[in-house]
């Protein structure tokens, strides 16, 4: 990529202010509050957008840091600029009530999409991290930070993997692990409802089992109760009244059939002695007692049918007591029959809790389909790491190597074998000793940064070569530390735009003969 002109149109102290670069090295001179650092802000904004934050960090964001002095409504600016040969025009509106983005191809006049990430794929993919942490230096920002390593995990692992910008290994790692913390509280809620489901069930059983007990003794009692009460009046002695007046009646009764048969037994008697002496004196006397003992059979019944009658009333009558004893045992027994009910409706209820705890019981010890999602994503958390893990051995190992190679250019060979943690902690290996950076002097340790930066920038910037952007960066280094840097720049890099107060980086560059642009603010 190569900047060729910049229209700032209204951005902090700059309004209506033209810069025209070209390849190869720049030099954009001015004084101390000239609107150096601004033009550098201007363009990471033209690439990636205005930073707006909210709450108290927006008071020093670079949208409030940046907004114009005059006209704030006014927030804009025009960048025009070559990627893979080919011109493009970006013009992009910063106010917040109208803020928007245009990008222009100059050479077919085809409109591309900021929004979909269009003008991300002409600069090769790269974020404004990236940029900031490679080939845009600000004032006494050549040391990285952390930031660096992390951009360095996502980013290279996406190069070596394919290229893919639009992935980012770190971020979908801490996007399963924010996952499985979501999945782990939602297991522990669900284990935390089942263990309170369970305590319920629990004392629902032991509340119905103290229920039955109760019931069960009740059903005792009742049952010993009724046992005493129960004994047969035969058995104590005692006999109702009107049961022994229904017995004396039905006796009488049997005595009158009895005579009854007797009488009629001597009426046949008579006659049969009657015919026997027919035509004596004796026949008349037996005729007559024929005749009373027949009148007698008839009296007989008549008093045997009255006696019967007798008997019905009195076997009919029921006593008081007797149909308070029967009311009372018929109530003793719906009484029994209901506790029984209700003894037994506990038992069913008893039996379902029984069943349900252990329907939950069984669920506490099988694989849930949460259980089941953790374990997926600490897999794939586990493989991501590990992937991860073995591209930034390879790719750091790269870094190491390209930035060994280009601090001993620098340094004229004096270091060139440089050790790199993963977390972006350096060191520098000599042959005598492996010295850290605070042991070096501030000259040296910039010197470090720089080959680091330039370094991962031939990596992470390797789809699309971005310009090296350095804003008085140079104030720690000597005047051979400074020409050997800008010799470095000249033959590595397509575009560099040096932003100074100073002028020995002009008359450095002069003395060596290299052509560059001059730009005064």
């Amino acid at each position: 990529m190569i900047i060729n002109k910049l229209e700032i149109k209204n951005f902090g102290k700059l309004h209506e202010k033209q810069v025209k670069l070209g390849a190869g090295v720049n030099v954009v001179y001015g004084e101390n509050e000239s609107g150096k650092s601004t033009l550098h802000t201007f363009i990471r904004s033209m690439l990636f957008g205005v930073e707006r934050l909210r709450g108290k960090a927006a008071r020093t964001d670079t949208y409030n840091r940046c907004e114009p002095w005059e006209n704030p409504t006014y927030y804009a600016g025009n960048m025009e600029f070559t990627c893979g040969g080919k011109p493009f025009l970006l013009s992009r509106n910063f106010y917040k009530e109208t803020e928007n983005a245009r990008l222009v191809s100059l050479e077919d006049g085809e409109h591309l999409s900021v929004e979909n990430r269009d003008l991300q794929m002409l600069l090769g993919g790269i974020n404004e991290g990236i940029f900031d942490n490679t080939v845009s230096i600000g004032q006494l920002k050549c040391v990285t930070g952390r930031s660096l390593a992390e951009e360095l995990q996502n980013y290279i692992a996406n190069y070596e993997s394919g290229g893919d910008v639009d992935m980012n290994p770190a971020q979908a790692a801490a996007n399963l692990k924010e996952k499985r913390r979501r999945l782990q509280t939602q297991k522990k809620q669900e284990q935390s409802q089942l263990e309170l489901k369970l305590r319920e069930l629990q004392a629902k059983q032991e509340l119905l089992q103290a229920q039955q007990e109760t019931c069960r003794r009740k059903m005792e009692e009742f049952a010993e109760k009724e046992k005493k009460e129960s004994i047969p009046a035969k058995q104590s002695g005692e006999e109702r009244p009107s049961r022994k007046s229904a017995q004396s009646a039905g006796s009488i009764q049997n005595i009158w059939n009895k005579m009854a048969i007797a009488w009629t037994a001597l009426a046949v008697l008579f006659l049969i002695l009657g015919f026997g002496f027919w035509g004596d004196v004796k026949s008349v006397i037996f005729f007559v007692l024929s005749c009373g003992a027949g009148i007698q059979v008839p009296v007989s019944f008549l008093i045997q049918r009255y006696l019967a009658g007798k008997a019905r009333e009195v076997s009919a009558k029921k006593s008081p007591a007797e149909d308070t004893q029967k009311e009372q045992h018929g109530e003793s027994e719906g009484k029994w029959q209901q506790m029984q009910e209700e003894w037994q409706e506990r038992q069913v209820m008893l039996e379902n809790l029984q069943q349900e705890q252990e329907e939950l019981q069984n669920m506490q010890y099988e694989t849930s389909q949460t259980d089941e999602e953790i374990e997926a994503v600490n897999y794939a958390i586990a493989m991501m790491e590990k992937t991860v893990s073995g591209m930034q051995k390879s790719v750091g190992g790269q870094i190491r190597r390209r930035t060994g190679e280009i601090l001993s250019e620098l340094t004229d060979g004096k270091y060139s074998n440089i050790l790199i943690e993963p977390n972006m902690d350096i060191r520098v290996q000599t042959i005598q000793k492996s010295i850290e950076l605070h042991q070096l002097s501030r000259g040296t340790l910039e010197q470090v940064y720089f080959a680091l930066r330039m370094a991962v920038s031939e990596v992470l910037c390797a789809q699309e070569k971005m310009p090296v952007i350095l804003d008085d960066v140079f104030a720690m280094y000597d005047e051979k530390r400074l020409e050997k840097t800008l010799k470095w720049l000249v033959e590595h890099k397509e575009q560099v735009i040096i932003l100074t107060c100073h002028k020995r980086e002009g008359e450095i560059l002069d003395r060596m003969g290299v052509l560059h642009k001059k730009i005064n603010l």
